[in-house]
């Protein structure tokens, strides 16, 4: 009962602060990207991150000529603005709002969860989407994704990294963070390096940098160089200069990824083991494939719901069984070739054969939450994956309830459209 009330009075004091919001909500929806992102020399853009000071010091950040892309806000339980230690700043979250006008994403930093609950109430009532909400508890940052229309969700690992993680310590990562829907891992700029930005963004995990120093053009570049997608710092203006006058025209900081979009299927047949391992041996980072379940529930890799595609004989994949499927052969294109003969796989072999960091992404084609209980079957058995993000809420809670998963990401594809996962494409 006391936690309800405590969820309802967060919910009143939201919307009392939120009621004279019209003022800045009709153009407050406007993205949130200044010229630090925008125009600069790095390929793919880096964006430039401030925590709040005082008001005066807001309205001239977000007023100057080269303005960060994002502020951070801490809050207390009465949505007053506070500084990290927790000390009141002297102004209200509302009034954050109102002074920064879209010119920047606000980025609200939380620490327990009737806070977080009223933050992100404030922000709905007012009409707001394009926030925000970090926390070093991974827990709220799972509820504001879950219940709130957040544009993002950022975990603080700058007190509990104190070192550049060993592999180990990403993959577990990866599994905590995608199971929670976070977007963002912010590091301190000490636990931080191009190989371990690469690790997570192939993952479709970004990685923002912080620094309490102060910046000189060449401490800026370097990171910059780092391939973080944000850094934040109160040197906005340093880092714009390293950005667009130290480092050279169309600096590339990140690597793309390179996905082998249903294997290899220019040289292999697609969707098939054959191809998915041609594709890792040309030097594919991960590899695309589409799931589909079969009648006897089994997890299957075919584009289409029916197999005349590639396999020329046309039966439903979800009305065959496992076997029936396994009978057929999908070679369609590649009869001639040493690929005559090759067979539909199953998820389960696709995932043992391949190299252990090759990413796997999976379009989940059905609409029905059939293939998670599968997949919830893989993992029992000791295989590692990544939770998908679903156009739906209730296919989304259910897969982030019963899995936690770190090496496959999947893209449930519902009413036509192809979603990713995580949602936040340009990463500030």
């Amino acid at each position: 009962m006391m936690k309800h009330i405590k969820r309802l009075t967060a919910v009143l004091l939201a919307l009392v602060l939120a009621a004279p919001a019209s003022v800045f909500a009709a153009g407050y929806n406007a993205a949130a990207v200044s010229s630090v992102s925008s125009f600069n020399n790095v390929c793919g853009g880096v964006s430039f991150i401030e925590p709040a000071g005082s008001m005066d010091e807001l309205r001239a950040l977000v007023s100057a000529d080269v303005s960060p892309s994002g502020v951070i806000f801490g809050t207390d339980s009465d949505l007053n603005v506070t500084d990290r230690a927790g000390n009141r700043l002297g102004y209200t979250l509302r009034q954050a709002a109102v002074a920064i006008d879209g010119a920047a994403r606000p980025i609200v930093s939380v620490s327990d969860e009737y806070t977080a609950r009223a933050v992100c109430t404030f922000f709905e009532y007012s009409g707001v989407s394009d926030f925000f909400v970090m926390s070093s508890d991974i827990t709220l940052l799972k509820i504001c994704r879950d219940e709130y229309s957040v544009g993002g969700t950022v975990l603080d690992l700058t007190d509990s990294v104190a070192a550049e993680p060993g592999l180990m310590e990403l993959r577990s990562l990866c599994a905590d963070v995608t199971a929670a829907g976070v977007n963002v891992c912010l590091f301190s700029e000490d636990c931080i390096s191009p190989d371990t930005v690469r690790y997570l963004y192939t993952r479709l995990i970004y990685t923002w940098c912080e620094t309490g120093d102060e910046l000189d053009i060449s401490a800026a570049a370097e990171l910059i160089l780092t391939g973080a997608f944000a850094v934040v710092s109160r040197d906005t203006d340093v880092l714009y200069k390293a950005a667009t006058r130290f480092l050279a025209e169309n600096t590339l900081t990140r690597m793309p990824v390179n996905v082998g979009h249903r294997g290899s299927q220019n040289h292999a047949p697609q969707n098939t083991l054959e191809g998915f391992l041609l594709a890792e041996e040309e030097g594919a980072d991960a590899v695309e494939l589409d799931l589909y379940i079969s009648a006897d529930g089994e997890l299957v890799i075919m584009h289409n719901p029916t197999t005349g595609g590639t396999c020329g004989t046309d039966i439903g994949v979800e009305d065959s069984t496992l076997a029936q499927l396994k009978e057929l052969s999908a070679d369609r294109g590649f009869r001639d070739t040493e690929y005559a003969g090759v067979k539909i796989p199953t998820l389960r072999e696709v995932y043992e054969e391949l190299d252990r960091e090759t990413v796997i992404f999976v379009e989940v084609r059905p609409r029905t939450c059939r293939p998670y209980g599968g997949i919830r079957l893989l993992r029992q058995n000791s295989c590692d994956f990544v939770p998908f993000r679903s156009a739906c809420a209730f296919e989304r809670a259910y897969a982030n309830r019963t899995l936690r998963l770190s090496r496959v990401k999947y893209i449930f594809r519902y009413g036509g459209d192809n979603l990713r996962a995580p949602s936040l494409l340009n990463g500030a």
